[in-house]
This record gives C-alpha cells, structure tokens and sequence, in this order.
C-alpha cells in the first residue's frame, strides 16, 4: 500500500489469544518409589554392599487444575525505502497469566537490506529483534505440588555413603529392603514410614522439607542479531558470509536458596530458614521449626545468561543448466548455565550448552538428468555435541547428582579428561563428543501429461553406511564411562510412488 511517508509501505498486524489448561492434569510420577544403588550388582539381602544408597518416592496429590491464558499482539512494516534500501519494522508484545511480572514484554524487531550500488549483486543485510519465550505449564504444576504447605511431598532419603565400598547396611528403613531372586522391594517397616508420612500430606498439615516457591520470575527472552553480505561473483553463483549471535537473558532456573558455605569436607551447609526467609514471607510461622533440606526458589538472575556466537559462510548455485548446489560451513560457539554444582555460584557451571556444535559442513547438489529424470545428495558433517564428565554421587551433598570431579580428590584411580577450572574442578561439558558424518541421496522420475502427473521415488540415508556412534555417558562411576553403546541408523532406503490430479 502507499502511504503519505516516501517509498512504498506494506503493513501487517495481528493479535493472538490462548487458554491453556488441563483440568485436573496426573503431574505426579515417581509413584512407586525408586532404588538407586551405587553399583550394578544383583541385591543380596545378606550382603550389605548390594544395598541401595538412595530412595525416592511421590506421596499424597497427583492430579491438579492447571490454568494458563496467554496474549500477545503485533504490528509490522515493510518499507521500501529507496530502490536500494528496505526496512523491516516491528514490534510484538506479550503476556502470560502464570508470569506476573511478565507486564513489560514488549519486544522490537528491525531488518535491513541494501543493495549497493543498484546491481543486484551485491546485498548487505542485517537485523536485530527481541523474543520471548513462555514458560511452560510445569512450572506452575511444580509450584502447585511442592509447596511449603501443600497435598504432594517427595520422600527422598538423601545419598548416603556407598554400602559398596563401606560394607555397613544404611541406617534409614527405607533403604534396608527386603527381597529375594536379586530385585530388592520395600521393607514392612517402610511401608509403615510411608503410611503414616502419606496420611499427614492428605489432612493437609505436612510440611515439606523440600518445597519449591516463586521468585522473581520474568519471561526469558532472547537478543537475536545478524550481519551479512552476499555477493553474485559470477552469473549464478554466489558466496555470502554472515554473523549471527543470541544473548539469552532473565533466564530462570530453580536455586537451592537453603545452600550454604562448603565446609572442609566438600559438603555444603545450610543456612536455616532465619537465614534464608527473615522476614517469614516464603515459610509461614507453622512451618518455621523445620529443619530443610533444599528450599528451591525460582528465580530470574543475570548469573543465567547465555550466548551463542557463529560466522556462516556459503556458495550457492542457482539452478541453471540442469543443476544447483549449494557448500556451507558453520564456525559457533553457544554457551550456557546448566547443571548447576552450587548453587551459591551459577556462574560456575557458565560454559559450553548441551547443543554446542564447534564445525559443520553441509554441501547439496541436484541434478536434472534427462526427461524427467532427477537425483540429488546432501552430505553433511558435524563436530559433534559435547559430553559432561561427573562423578556419579552427590559429593557435596546439595540433593543433585551433578557434581564433576575435582583434581586430588577424584582422579586417584583415573584421571580427569575434562579441562579443569580455577578451582581445579572439570569444567562442564568438557569433552569432545562424537563426531557424525552423514550421507543421503535421492533419485526420482516424474511424468507430466496434460493436467496429471505420476512419479516414482528411491531416498537412501546414510549411502556410506558410515557408524556415527552416539555419546557415551560421562559418569565416572558407570562400567560403559566413555565408552559407544549406541550408534545412528545404518544405510536405509525407501521408494515410494506419487500420483497429482
């Protein structure tokens, strides 16, 4: 459309609106309780190395009334500047009921292209835009379940010392089991334990020593911008190289606000509920004699913020003279907060995400062969998704089984793979992890005749029937640390048939 403003203006809006909910949703799991045992060993009640180390299990509600509604609205311009320049214009707000803070939500977006000096073949473009993301509905079942006061508690032992390597029977009734054929079950005095803790959660005066409360919870959202040039260096044929990065921010996460110091024996303190809620605004006066363990709060921190870096660079082939192709490369880096080890540093586990991939190539080429007649392949490349290496127990005793090792005390037996921080600890996501090389390609036929069209297809992956395997477990203490177990799919294919009118 035209408009009083110079060049030429396209305008779009829009506005949306959505009521989630599941009424009631089962969120409890964990029903039935489980074992964890520190080795693979069949459980022999006579032999106290066989026990379990930890239990779990889920009491009282599991069913709740989830209700979310979310709103948001936008408007867009796309505006033709000049011959030579355009501009993309928006702006987006919105809103989620269970986010209260959420008010503030409104996002920007710009994109810029311009061709210089008028050839066409030479395109410098850009943009930067603002985009939230909603938080999902498990968050609020979590906030309904594992309240302070509330109608759902887990029971959760705790990690005790390894009976495999001290030989002593645990202490708590719940992990001495009973049992007989190598599977271990509950022991009647646990039953007993879990009754009578069960009926407290139903008539609603248990406290939970293990509660997860609100905090200043925001929207997430993400700075995404990029940079770029393109360029036709000969008739059909161009090379383009672009800058694309993110800037996650108020990124949330559960913290363990009860988390202390860690004392001369590398477990963490806890601070008390005077220290951690002085002004009684999470734990009401009923509940305050309880002894916590963890008290998680979620919370929206600068400490969260993540970053993803990448340079991408290509050649394409239009298709002309019955073929087209297309090579790119893509250095990145993304980096993140995950698996926090204390909760009193999130900081610290700052490094690369889960889905960091260093190098990747991909290069694609179709052909028209004759009279219907086509083929094409798609290689592709990977460096691979790197792997965590971490101890298999809670060393620091936090209720999270995330701890890495730690040099002088861990690598006794073996060492540490993983480069080391600061502290001497292996840094998260440390370890290369598999590379994948991949191979498909694809022949069809097509026949047209007047208004109808008929064709026959072959697609085969994986053409090398090259192993990628998948990522081994980096748990220290597992028989298969660093070793393959699984790999991707062999060479297959399928043919299938298609028919237009």
């Amino acid at each position: 459309m035209k408009s009083g403003w110079r060049g030429e203006h396209t305008f779009k809006g829009g506005w949306g609106w959505s009521r989630n909910s599941a009424v009631p949703q089962g969120v409890g799991a964990n029903l039935i309780g489980t074992f964890s045992f520190p080795t693979n060993a069949a459980f022999v009640p006579a032999d106290a190395r066989s026990y379990p180390w930890r239990m779990q299990i889920r009491l009282g509600q599991i069913e709740f009334d989830q209700r979310d509604w979310r709103t948001n609205f936008y408007v867009q311009d796309k505006w033709q500047v000049s011959r030579l320049v355009t501009l993309n214009l928006g702006l987006r707000y919105d809103y989620q009921h269970i986010t209260p803070l959420a008010t503030d939500a409104f996002a920007p977006r710009l994109g810029v292209a311009y061709d210089v000096m008028g050839s066409g073949k030479t395109l410098v473009r850009g943009g930067i835009g603002k985009f939230y993301q909603y938080h999902q509905l498990n968050v609020l079942a979590t906030l309904l379940q594992s309240a302070v006061v509330g109608p759902a508690y887990v029971y959760d032992t705790g990690q005790v010392a390894s009976p495999a390597i001290t030989g002593v029977v645990p202490s708590n009734v719940c992990l001495q089991p009973t049992g007989a054929s190598g599977l271990a079950v509950l022991s009647p005095a646990c039953q007993t334990t879990l009754s009578a803790l069960r009926d407290q959660v139903n008539a609603g005066g248990y406290t939970n020593d293990q509660p997860t409360v609100d905090g200043n919870r925001l929207l997430p959202y993400l700075w995404s911008f990029s940079a770029g040039i393109k360029r036709e260096v000969i008739t059909g044929l161009a090379v383009s190289a672009d800058y694309v990065g993110n800037r996650g921010r108020n990124q949330v996460a559960a913290i363990d606000i009860n988390e202390g110091p860690v004392g001369a024996n590398g477990r963490i303190s806890r601070l008390g509920v005077d220290v951690f809620d002085p002004d009684g605004v999470l734990v009401p006066p009923a509940s305050r004699s309880t002894v916590f363990r963890r008290f998680l709060q979620y919370q929206s921190r600068e400490d969260l913020d993540s970053d993803y870096n990448s340079l991408e660079l290509a050649i394409e082939k239009r298709h002309a003279n019955r073929w087209s192709g297309r090579i790119g490369y893509t250095l990145a880096r993304a980096r993140d907060v995950g698996l926090i080890t204390f909760d009193t540093n999130p900081r610290g586990d700052y490094a690369r995400t889960n889905f960091d991939n260093r190098h990747a190539f991909a290069m694609s080429a179709n052909v028209d062969i004759w009279r219907g007649l086509s083929g094409g392949v798609v290689f592709r490349a990977y460096s691979g998704y790197p792997i965590n290496e971490t101890i298999g127990s809670d060393a620091n005793g936090d209720g999270d089984n995330n701890d890495r090792p730690l040099a002088g005390v861990n690598d006794l037996t073996r060492p540490i793979l993983s480069p080391l921080d600061a502290s001497g600890r292996a840094i998260r996501n440390g370890i290369d992890g598999e590379k994948q090389v991949l191979l498909d390609g694809r022949i069809q036929w097509i026949h047209r005749m007047d208004r109808y069209q008929a064709g026959v297809f072959l697609e085969i992956y994986n053409l090398g029937n090259q192993v990628n395997f998948g990522n081994p477990t980096g748990t220290r203490t597992s028989s298969n640390f660093m070793v393959p177990v699984t790999a991707g799919d062999p060479r297959t294919a399928q043919i299938g048939f298609r028919l237009i009118f």
